[in-house]
């Protein structure tokens, strides 16, 4: 299990399952957890999401992960 902090300091746990469950929605972050805790740690923007969920997220001109 990874843990990476929101912006407020809040702990978020990524466990394995839940990271294999979100890259089989998104193929491309596969290889990028690193990256996706960094994005929690450091995002642009914060965006409502469902259910009262908040998103962390991070502007590219071009999209990193495609690069690998």
């Amino acid at each position: 299990m990874r843990i990476g902090f929101s912006i407020n300091n809040v702990p978020i746990r990524l466990s394995k399952e839940r990271f294999e469950h979100i890259s089989s929605r998104h193929p491309e972050i596969k290889d990028s957890i690193s990256e996706i805790l960094e994005i929690l740690n450091n995002p642009d923007f914060v965006q409502k999401g469902d259910a009262g969920t908040l998103l962390a997220k991070r502007s590219y001109q071009k999209f990193l992960f495609s690069e690998r």
